[in-house]
């Protein structure tokens, strides 16, 4: 939970009131796990986040725009996780202005970063300021528990005593202290049974020393208490599970980073490896589709007219021919293109099958009849299989294509408009790996000893005159052509 900037400093309160409750998301952070009284108390909630679930709420209106700006990026490498960044923007903020709330955020950092004497610092430091601060007692029982894990013993057992200490007053200060509260419970309290006892004999009462008096009293009896390492090395071992637990938590999260890390890296060489084709018009990157109508006397114009006119044989005129130039649908063709080329390298060099040869990966250029409004949704969206069977689907589910524009050019596919125009794309087309097609094809049969598909079915293996795609992004259409038949 993040408290925001504005509204109230009495919601602000109320708000920090209930942080301990949140366990708080993202990153794991450390977490005092008390020896539980069952597996099922181990797992309660109840301990909760501690480094991301308590904070103290800063008074806003005394904040100065700098020390506004240092505790937001304090607050923000926290909720990142980026200890290192808060612990030093904390520091900068101290410096500049002394507050109970810094001292006990930055305490927490560096119990993150495992700098347990000096979060210990911190947390006297804030009781020094605001003696009856449960926070600063809690945080004190998280450290020395944390202590304990690099103990063994009789200073694990002190370690012990002292966390014990540090809960119980939090819990004295406010009952409401969850964490202090489960701590105590979870506790046997054979070790402070016994100094009590040990008290109650000398005419003494625990409850009355303070803190240091206490330390004085065990320091001198530590001795005494060695039958107690059992129960410190439970405590231990409870604690090294809850940090085990933790640390994957971190490395989860870590590998999700560098996840997307890796994603951002092959988007960024698939940008890279993108080439826009030297002979198109410049164009705008929002840009869907731009239209570039051929100069009749150019190069280009002449070589789609001849493959149009291979097999007319005369009976269609070319009114137009527009280059259709669409960067999203051309990388997403070129993408594919690079895929089974990489795919077919494989092979040749394994030996394991029959590779396509490159120069017949690609056929350009296959025809595809159309009408006028048809295909300028061709040209902005791709083609899709999804419409397939509109005129006909004996070779199976696909986008079908032709060899020859003659017949393609027929009114049944080239379907004229109301002045009598007609319609055609030339397209480039990865053809790859064949097979014969069928009426109830969905997908391209397998490809023999290797353990992917064909690319296209198509009439016949030899010489093939028609085509059909089975992948949305196999086909790229390269020009429309406008003409009529007939004259």
């Amino acid at each position: 939970m993040v408290c925001q900037r504005a509204g109230l400093a009495e919601e602000l309160q109320a708000e920090v009131g209930q942080k301990l409750d949140d366990p708080g998301q993202g990153c794991a952070a450390r977490t005092f796990v008390a020896q539980p009284q069952s597996t099922a108390a181990m797992a309660s909630s109840d301990f909760g986040d501690l480094s991301r679930g308590i904070s103290f709420a800063p008074n806003v209106s005394s904040l100065s725009p700098l020390l506004a700006r240092l505790d937001e990026e304090a607050k923000a490498a926290r909720k990142r996780c980026d200890w290192v960044t808060a612990n030093t923007k904390y520091t900068e903020a101290i410096a500049t202005e002394h507050s109970t709330e810094r001292y006990f955020n930055r305490a927490l950092c560096r119990l993150e970063l495992n700098l347990l004497e000096d979060a210990l610092a911190d947390a006297r430091q804030v009781l020094t300021m605001d003696a009856r601060s449960a926070k600063a007692y809690e945080l004190m029982g998280q450290v020395y528990h944390f202590m304990q894990e690099g103990a063994s013993g009789d200073e694990a057992v002190h370690m012990q005593l002292r966390a014990f200490d540090c809960f119980a007053a939090a819990y004295k200060l406010n009952p409401n202290r969850k964490v202090s509260k489960a701590a105590i419970e979870s506790s046997d309290g054979e070790a402070h049974a016994f100094m009590r006892d040990m008290l109650s004999a000398q005419g003494s009462s625990w409850d009355t020393l303070n803190e240091e008096e206490r330390q004085q009293l065990l320091d001198s009896q530590i001795s005494k208490l060695a039958l107690f390492s059992a129960h410190a090395q439970r405590q231990k071992q409870a604690l090294d599970e809850a940090r085990l637990a933790a640390k994957l938590a971190r490395s989860e999260a870590q590998v999700n980073a560098n996840k997307l890390q890796l994603l951002k890296v092959q988007m960024a060489l698939v940008e890279r490896h993108h080439t826009i084709p030297a002979h198109w018009d410049p164009m705008r990157d929002d840009d869907l589709v731009t239209y570039i109508v051929l100069a009749t006397s150019s190069a280009e114009y002449k070589e789609v007219a001849h493959a149009f006119n291979a097999t007319m044989e005369g009976k269609a005129h070319i009114c137009e021919i527009h280059r259709l130039q669409s960067l999203h649908l051309w990388r997403q063709y070129e993408l594919r293109l690079h895929k089974r080329q990489k795919e077919e390298a494989r092979i040749r060099a394994h030996g394991k099958g029959a590779a396509v040869e490159e120069p017949k990966l690609e056929r350009r250029w296959l025809f595809h009849g159309t009408d006028h409004a048809t295909m300028h949704r061709i040209a902005q969206s791709g083609f899709n299989r999804d419409f397939c069977g509109k005129n006909a689907t004996v070779l199976g589910r696909g986008v079908y294509f032709a060899r020859d524009a003659s017949y393609s050019s027929c009114a049944t596919y080239s379907v004229p408009d109301g002045a009598g125009f007609q319609t055609m794309l030339a397209c480039r087309v990865i053809v790859g790996a064949m097979c014969v097609g069928h009426s109830r094809m969905c997908t391209p049969e397998p490809r023999p000893d290797l353990d992917m598909l064909c690319d296209t079915s198509v009439d016949r293996l030899v010489d093939p005159t028609k085509f059909v795609a089975h992948h949305d992004a196999q086909a790229y259409p390269e020009y429309a052509l406008r003409f009529v038949s007939g004259r």
